[in-house]
């Protein structure tokens, strides 16, 4: 079995072209498991759920879905700052991403949509509200607003500007118990002549907030770990040795 090979200088021998080809393959697909997320303003509910499940605030990210593609940047553009913001947001929020282009900001929550009609960017022609990209945080079940960043704020910035809203929610307590899941139940008090109920200690609430925390990283985790098995196997059989016989 023959193959082409090519002589990469930092490795000092020659590599099979397969097993190049492998390994772009391996980088791509990494790529595309890492790439950065949003949901369109039709799966709210589905946004909701995993900021609710994993406690973070829902990132409203107003811009034209075109700027998410532009490859040809300029510093400062829209295009530039939407990317930045976008790229910003994963893992610290659950991003939905409104399509002003295509009237998407009509099918805002009212909560949501008075945020987009504040004035940040200054007064501006044909009575427009504000300059894309902007972002409006709120809790997953829409009770509040927990903060906005507008064009303006991150042109000037740029991501320190985002940064300085999330911690902003951290450190604010309201805004912390806003995002926390709800404390269970307490169960009705026992009589004095009713078996005692078994005691929860409070290191349980530790456990279950540690679990969760384990569960989110396993889900960026083992993606990861399966390809990197199926990686090393294909390598250990494209690399064995040859054992057709030389032709006549």
């Amino acid at each position: 079995m023959t193959d082409e090979v090519v002589v990469l200088p930092f490795f000092g021998d020659a590599l099979p072209m397969r097993i190049l080809t492998l390994l772009a393959f391996s980088f791509a697909l990494q790529t595309a498991l890492h790439a950065d997320t949003y949901y369109a303003i039709q799966d709210l509910p589905k946004a909701q759920a995993e900021a609710q499940q994993k406690h973070l605030p829902l990132a409203w990210l107003s811009s034209n879905l075109a700027d998410l593609s532009d490859g040809n940047l300029t510093a400062g553009s829209e295009s530039d700052l939407t990317q930045m913001a976008l790229k910003d947001l994963q893992d610290v929020s659950v991003v939905i991403f409104i399509n002003a282009n295509a009237g998407e900001m009509t099918k805002t929550p009212d909560i949501v949509h008075h945020q987009f009609s504040q004035y940040d960017d200054g007064d501006l022609a044909n009575h427009a509200n504000y300059i894309t990209p902007k972002i409006v945080f709120s809790t997953p079940d829409l009770s509040k607003t927990l903060g906005r960043v507008s064009y303006t704020d991150m042109k000037s910035s740029r991501d320190a500007a985002i940064a300085s809203a999330l911690q902003i929610i951290k450190n604010n307590p309201d805004d912390q118990a806003a995002l926390a899941p709800p404390a269970a139940p307490q169960p009705p008090p026992t009589s004095a002549t009713s078996p005692s109920a078994p005691t929860i200690s409070a290191s349980s609430g530790v456990v279950t907030s540690l679990s969760s925390q384990i569960s989110d990283y396993l889900i960026y985790i083992i993606p990861g770990v399966i390809l990197l098995i199926i990686l090393v196997g294909l390598l250990a059989w494209y690399a064995r040795p040859d054992d057709t016989p030389p032709s006549s």
